[in-house]
């Protein structure tokens, strides 16, 4: 880190939020069209997901040259070969068909994918995977040339696949970092393809003309659109983990406890601690309750709306760079200019104007428990937001802007009223300048 990236002002952003923008509007175009004309499913997110990547793609390479950022480790002459080019990039392809088909055997292995909920998932998998067997060829020899270390996982991955173990400690952790990366992708993208495939078929069954007349149908109708937002950068994100973009995994969370509290907030393991011990959504919700207000039901339904409209924002900024669990670039730039983690705070404000817990349907009793449930998922938050702290404060970008949101941002008082809220700064990660 510099010394022009510290003090009073804000670091650079590993994204740019007015081309991230012009992504978000042209899948929403492109939605609604496919939605309005009841195209099957599997086509209408291949769109979408094509008219988001491509003007951030473009934009990417053409304007802001992300690939010649130190970051990408790109910068070799691709005229000047390495020794050993072709046995190199025939050792990471071996490495990445392994790894493909590892996962597939997981897939083919575990009940939880053999049943109808990802069936969506497959149904674009299984014809995409020779494509991306196709594609790795002539992608893995245009990077391997251009690469400042050329043995990356995918080699060591490679080479243990012909019985060859790493010797180096450096060899291992690539090794660990390329199956952690990989484990990460192969848990979340089935999710985010049935999450978006879902809220593709609720905008089919429930066209905007129909809906945005009144407010209460308006509602749901803008909180799946700030959701079809979410996981549409989400599935483009875990798809497009590509150096050339500068979008390649560079480390995954160390942390059991960072792993642990992210992967229950996903299914199948939310709804076993849903259903057994925060089950916080209890009637009424909000809807309930104000059902003769109207006046106070407009207000609370634009505050949800607001809220995840902030959610929706957030997930936009971080551009073709989203994944849990991962650094993939400090973002410094939309709603991470007013706290580092603006996607958490939205998203629990939310749930307490939603559900209101503190309204009790029979006695205070169980507004008393529904309130320290929901309590009880704000702490999974927090510990995620710190968990995600600890993995990015290795990087003295990351340090420098949470010493910066500490000093200028949004909840800064709150840093300064508690101290233990403020971002601790590890020894080793402190930046120069």
């Amino acid at each position: 880190m510099t010394a022009e990236h510290s003090g009073n002002k804000r670091p650079p952003s590993a994204t740019n939020c007015w081309l991230n923008a012009i992504g978000a509007a042209t899948a929403v175009g492109v939605m609604l069209h496919a939605t309005a004309r009841n195209l099957p499913i599997e086509i209408a997110m291949l769109l979408c997901a094509l008219a988001l990547a491509a003007p951030i793609i473009v934009g990417d390479l053409l304007l802001y040259r992300v690939y010649k950022r130190p970051s990408a480790g790109l910068s070799r002459d691709a005229r000047q070969a390495m020794p050993n080019h072709y046995a190199r990039v025939a050792t990471k392809l071996m490495g990445l068909w392994v790894t493909l088909g590892v996962i597939a055997a997981a897939y083919w292995l575990f009940p939880e994918y053999r049943g109808d909920y990802f069936k969506p998932f497959f149904r674009l998998a299984i014809p995409a995977l020779p494509i991306l067997a196709l594609l790795s060829i002539p992608y893995f020899f245009l990077v391997d040339r251009r690469m400042d270390d050329p043995h990356d996982g995918y080699w060591h991955m490679g080479r243990l696949c012909l019985g060859v173990l790493p010797q180096e400690r450096q060899a291992w952790t690539k090794l660990k970092e390329h199956i952690l990366g990989w484990t990460i992708k192969a848990f979340f993208l089935p999710l985010m393809t049935v999450f978006l495939a879902k809220n593709l078929q609720w905008m089919i069954e429930h066209p905007p003309q129909l809906h945005l007349e009144n407010f209460r149908l308006a509602v749901h109708w803008w909180i799946t659109l700030a959701f079809f937002l979410d996981v549409s950068f989400a599935f483009v994100g875990y798809t497009l983990t590509l150096r050339i973009f500068d979008s390649h995994i560079r480390s995954s969370n160390p942390l059991l406890l960072g792993w642990g509290v992210a992967l229950m907030c996903y299914p199948p393991f939310w709804a076993l601690f849903e259903s057994h011990y925060l089950g916080y959504n209890t009637p009424p919700n909000w809807e309930g309750w104000l059902a003769n207000s109207p006046a106070i039901y407009v207000l609370w339904g634009s505050a949800l709306i607001f809220l995840i409209a902030v959610y929706a924002w957030a997930t936009v900024a971080f551009g073709l760079r989203f994944s849990n669990l991962t650094h993939r670039g400090i973002l410094t730039g939309g709603p991470y200019r007013f706290t580092k983690h603006p996607a958490y705070v939205a998203k629990n404000l939310y749930w307490w104007l939603a559900a209101v817990p503190f309204i009790p349907d029979s006695d205070w009793q169980q507004a008393l428990r529904a309130c320290l449930m929901l309590a009880m998922v704000n702490i999974i938050y927090f510990l995620r937001a710190r968990t995600e702290e600890q993995h990015l404060a290795s990087d003295p970008d990351y340090v420098a802007y949470a010493q910066w949101i500490d000093r200028h941002g949004l909840f800064a008082f709150l840093g300064r009223m508690i101290p233990p809220l403020r971002f601790r700064t590890p020894a080793a990660a402190t930046p120069s300048g």
